[in-house]
């Protein structure tokens, strides 16, 4: 009996020596499991994005990574077009200004790469809901040349839709404008907004719909009604069905006021991966004129990914169109045919193309496409318009 028992004590101590080496023996300085490093996308540093918006030829972009074990956020920032004078991240939504988080070193050349302090509990929830802000100052520009959003994987940002009342289908005629800026969370399934509006009634009512642009379509979500500008707040959760139309480009935000029951001001809201044009189609806009009394609205929902151009053709005063197209030309030049479209029979007609090629894509976004429909009295085109992004 002896024996066996020494036997097992020697086993026992065996294993708890094992264990310690694997577990209580593992260095401080080991880097953190995989799961821990979240990589931050690619985003765009522009002026656009500065609150208010400043026109700048200066560009750049932000990427980077956040290690939750250590919690420090590395990045690396090039610029061109701009000299800094100070860096930050701010904290604060899209279409907000926040105050600076983080004082980063100021870059001297193009790539510039750094790394913050340890962030705080606070701060690493404000970093994963999309608070974070990078802004970079300039003597010429003291409040911020250039700003992006610092948005990890799980994170959609819709920026900058503006509303207004010709957006509206048909036209409001309101003079009224706005803008909605949000963030989209695929974990929480919830949307972040912000909008600030001016020259509208009194809202009586805010809502998200459900149709592409140059379509009305129903409430989807019931959004708190504003009493003032900015107006903040975060939508109900989303199923995985709203969440596919939103990223598709399928939403759109609606404000009805006092004087417009069915919605004063409204604008298609798009991702980053979503480009929507409304193009305003006249006989003018034709090369020569074509003197028609007619006009249209030609309004494109393009989705980067598919390479699809989805489109809504609204249009009054024209002959029957014997056919559409979408040419390929300047504005004030004439271009040849790059896609046939459906001949609409009746307003509002909608459709889409095949799938855009890189070289096709890259016409589109330059602004070097225009929409034409062609009548029996107007063979080379009754109404055109740019496609401008």
């Amino acid at each position: 009996m002896k024996k066996g028992t020494n036997f097992k004590a020697v086993f026992l101590l065996a294993v708890s020596c094992a264990v310690l080496i694997f577990t209580g023996c593992k260095k401080k300085d080991d880097p953190a499991p995989m799961d821990d490093i979240k990589t931050l996308k690619t985003v765009t540093l522009s002026g656009e994005n500065q609150v208010p918006s400043i026109t700048t030829s200066a560009t750049g972009t932000f990427t980077g990574t956040y290690d939750a074990t250590t919690k420090i956020l590395s990045y690396t920032v090039t610029y061109s077009g701009t000299v800094p004078t100070a860096m930050h991240f701010h904290n604060s939504l899209p279409g907000t200004n926040g105050g600076v988080e983080f004082t980063l070193t100021t870059p001297v050349s193009s790539p510039a790469s750094g790394m913050t302090t340890a962030l705080s509990a606070t701060q690493e929830a404000d970093l994963l809901a999309g608070k974070f802000y990078l802004n970079i100052h300039s003597a010429a520009e003291p409040n911020g040349v250039l700003r992006a959003q610092i948005l990890t994987d799980n994170l959609e940002i819709i920026r900058n839709v503006k509303l207004s009342g010709n957006k509206e289908v048909p036209s409001s005629g309101s003079t009224a404008t706005g803008i909605f800026n949000g963030i989209y969370n695929k974990t929480t399934k919830k949307l972040t907004y912000n909008l600030e509006y001016t020259g509208a009634a009194t809202p009586t009512a805010m809502h998200i719909h459900e149709a592409k642009a140059g379509t009305n379509g129903s409430v989807i979500f019931t959004l708190t009604t504003p009493t003032s500008s900015p107006a903040t707040g975060t939508t109900d959760v989303f199923t995985d069905w709203n969440e596919a139309s939103l990223l598709a480009g399928d939403y759109y935000i609606n404000m009805h006021t006092s004087s417009y029951a069915n919605g004063e001001i409204r604008g298609q809201l798009a991702t980053d991966n979503i480009l929507v044009i409304q193009s305003s189609m006249t006989a003018d806009n034709e090369v020569p004129g074509s003197g028609s009394t007619g006009s249209g609205t030609f309004y494109v929902t393009y989705n980067k990914t598919t390479k699809i151009l989805a489109y809504t053709i609204v249009y009054s005063g024209l002959g029957a169109p014997t056919s559409m197209h979408i040419h390929n030309g300047a504005a004030g030049a004439n271009g040849g045919v790059e896609f046939t479209l459906t001949t609409p029979t009746s307003s509002p007609s909608s459709g889409m193309t095949v799938a855009l090629t890189a070289a096709q894509e890259a016409d589109l976004l330059a602004g070097n496409y225009y929409a034409n429909i062609h009548s029996a009295n107007f063979a080379n085109g009754e109404v055109r318009g740019q496609l401008v992004p």
